[in-house]
């Protein structure tokens, strides 16, 4: 959590928007206590509403404009409404405004200039939180679950690709596309509801590309704005994103995080959909946070597919491996080039069926990326809009990136080339992009218990 977002969520817990709101839906309503949760997006107050605890979802707002975040709100509404009937008990209720979309039981309320509504809490424990301590039988009702999860969400069919508009399932503009909050991933105004995933992916891609035409702050534009052609041109290529057909309900956001699991394994509720949205089987049925860091199944997405076959559900099954595609497209989708390696590229190309050859280097990649697309309008004005000293402290994040790439295949790292001063050079990336972490936050935390599972089978047999 960064200072400014700590510094507003004090300013939400000071003031009376809370508990004004609450009173306007119960007169006896009170502001709990208890501790405080918040995130990137959101800061959860408990109240008491006639007896019964329940929490204030606030938006933080701390990025983008106010009309976003009524966006990304309406869009939580309407689908933990829809929730409610097509998957009872998956997801939180919710108490929330007349404005946006759902019943309220009283007058609507907004908490002066706060975005809020209400939502009952889902009593368990994050699944990302200890899948290390997971036993054998643990993991299967968590698979179990999971594969009940999917049964219900793909038991309502939508016909375009776009966010929730209503609890009667309207489809509408895309409101919060998957991504991080410092990406220009978010689209500044609705765009949709979309046809097909070509059309969704190629108008989110342009979203970015004119971001960095139009300046976005990055390590390095060219090399970012070159990835981004490079995506493009795979999504253009791709037959299967072009094709119409039915679209399902996805959470958006599946990190691990947000299911919520009993001590036995089983899943409590799913929580924080804010940003789901419609989207073609493959891309809905396949889990972010069960991604490994190749393409070939996981052991828990093999597990899963067993699950939904047995389930009388096949189609499911078989669309999980096709979901490669849009998993792997979403995890550099906004992304800058500085926070990649060669990979990671490689692993999209795979992807898509394009991966000509074994993996190299990030800056070999690009080398030749930037020579396909040389003569491109839009990468000119990006490079005449770049500062030479950035330029060059560009080219030496590449050339050290390039130095831990080899480093850790175990090969030898390529000459520094003489023209690059190291005076020109400030080494500070993030230290997310140190680390340079590939994708699979649980199939990472899981491998122990994995190995467990496997051994305990194993010495049983």
């Amino acid at each position: 959590m960064t200072a400014p977002c700590s510094q507003r969520a004090a300013r939400i817990v000071a003031s009376d928007a809370v508990s004004l709101a609450a009173r306007s839906l119960s007169p006896a309503a009170r502001v709990l206590p208890a501790p405080r949760w918040r995130g990137g997006f959101n800061l959860l107050v408990p109240v008491s509403l006639s007896n019964t605890r329940w929490y204030a979802r606030v938006k933080l707002q701390s990025f983008g404009p106010r009309g976003l975040h009524e966006r990304l709100m309406a869009n939580e509404v309407a689908t933990l409404g829809l929730l409610s009937s097509l998957a009872p008990g998956l997801a939180p209720r919710a108490l929330v405004p007349e404005q946006i979309g759902a019943p309220a039981p009283s007058p609507p309320l907004t908490g002066g200039t706060e975005l809020l509504f209400f939502v009952q809490p889902v009593e368990g424990r994050p699944v990302h939180d200890h899948p290390a301590a997971f036993t054998p039988a643990q993991f299967a009702r968590l698979i179990h679950d999971l594969a009940g999860v999917y049964v219900r969400l793909a038991g309502r069919r939508f016909t375009r690709i776009g966010s929730l508009l209503s609890p009667a399932g309207g489809v509408g503009p895309l409101s919060g596309p998957a991504g991080t909050t410092v990406r220009p991933v978010f689209f500044d105004a609705p765009r949709g509801p979309f046809r097909t995933a070509r059309e969704r992916y190629l108008a989110q891609i342009d979203h970015v590309l004119q971001a960095i035409e139009r300046g976005w702050a990055s390590p390095d534009a060219v090399g970012t704005y070159v990835l981004h052609l490079e995506l493009r041109g795979l999504v253009e290529r791709c037959a299967e994103m072009g094709e119409e057909g039915p679209t399902f309900l996805t959470h958006g956001d599946d990190r691990g995080d947000h299911i919520l699991v009993r001590g036995d394994g089983s899943i409590a509720g799913v929580i924080d959909w804010e940003l789901a949205y419609t989207a073609p089987l493959a891309e809905a049925v396949s889990p972010r946070f069960l991604l490994a860091s190749s393409n070939a199944l996981s052991p828990l997405e093999e597990a899963l597919c067993a699950a939904l076959a047995a389930r009388g559900h096949p189609e499911l099954a078989e669309a999980i491996p096709r979901g490669r595609k849009y998993l792997r497209l979403n995890l550099l989708l906004g992304a800058g080039v500085h926070e990649l390696d060669g990979a990671r590229v490689w692993l999209v190309q795979d992807a898509f069926g394009e991966a000509r050859r074994p993996p190299g280097t990030l800056r070999a990649w690009l080398k030749e990326a930037e020579a396909r697309w040389a003569q491109h309008e839009g990468l000119g004005r990006v490079r005449q809009g770049v500062d030479p000293a950035a330029a060059r402290r560009a080219r030496h994040f590449l050339v050290e990136l390039e130095r831990r790439e080899l480093a850790r295949r175990g090969s030898e790292p390529k000459p520094e080339p003489a023209a690059v001063e190291r005076d020109d050079w400030e080494p500070a990336p993030p230290a997310e992009v140190q680390k340079l972490r590939p994708a699979g936050l649980l199939r990472k935390l899981s491998t122990r218990a994995l190995g467990r599972w496997r051994g305990a089978t194993a010495a049983a047999s």
